[in-house]
């Protein structure tokens, strides 16, 4: 799944960020999509890249990893599940100056 969300100034892209994900395994993917979209409602607001760092509900578990600030970062989310890796992304985030 790719992803992405783009604000525009002045007809010019502002802030860019695109992300590409993939579930593993034979797993249920409304069951990795639901714990997801929950993770994302925790987003710190002094972090806003997606969702919070570690998330848990019931035995999956969430992380995101990233690096940089809001004008310029990258990162990974995981989902894990028994030790075992089910989903997988890898975030990038650009924006451009104001003028």
């Amino acid at each position: 799944m790719e992803e992405g969300q783009s604000f525009f100034y002045k007809n010019k892209p502002f802030w860019i960020m695109v992300y590409y994900g993939i579930v593993i395994n034979e797993i249920k993917i409304d069951s990795v999509y639901r714990v997801l979209r929950n993770a994302l409602i925790k987003m710190p607001g002094d972090y806003p890249y997606r969702g919070p760092k570690k998330y848990k509900e019931n035995n999956y578990i969430y992380q995101n990893i990233w690096n940089g600030k809001i004008d310029r970062f990258s990162g990974e989310e995981k989902i894990i599940i028994s030790n075992k890796l089910i989903y997988n992304a890898i975030i990038r985030q650009c924006c451009n100056k104001m003028k």
